[in-house]
């Protein structure tokens, strides 16, 4: 395994402006369980948390150009075990083992930036 390189500094993309655009948020396995809105933070940042080896679906209200994990300043892919389909703006992420904390993600739409913290505990 080849391992994690950065994708750029996060100072980079500090000059787009946060979405205000909604973001679904599922968690757990029922994919028959209601999406609901994120919660957003003062500064735009959604959050949602999970339990270790649960799962998140988010709806990014479109199309993205792409998306990464934020991690010591630096842009990273985003974590093993996760998914973005770019044309459907759904994201989704099952933590593998040992994954626990807050993961800062950024996604990219419409010349913004949507920012969400998923703390898995």
């Amino acid at each position: 395994m080849a391992p994690v390189r950065s994708r750029g500094s996060a100072r980079s993309i500090e000059t787009l402006p946060i979405s205000r655009q909604p973001v679904s948020v599922r968690t757990g396995f029922d994919l028959k369980t209601l999406m609901t809105e994120a919660e957003r933070a003062k500064d735009g940042v959604r959050t949602v948390a999970i339990p270790a080896m649960g799962r998140v679906e988010l709806s990014l209200a479109g199309r993205v150009s792409g998306g990464h994990l934020v991690a010591n300043g630096e842009l990273r892919d985003l974590p093993v075990g996760s998914h973005l389909d770019a044309k459907t703006g759904v994201f989704t992420w099952v933590p593998p083992v040992g994954y626990l904390g807050t993961y800062r993600l950024v996604f990219f739409a419409n010349g913004a930036r949507v920012l969400v913290d998923v703390t898995v505990r």
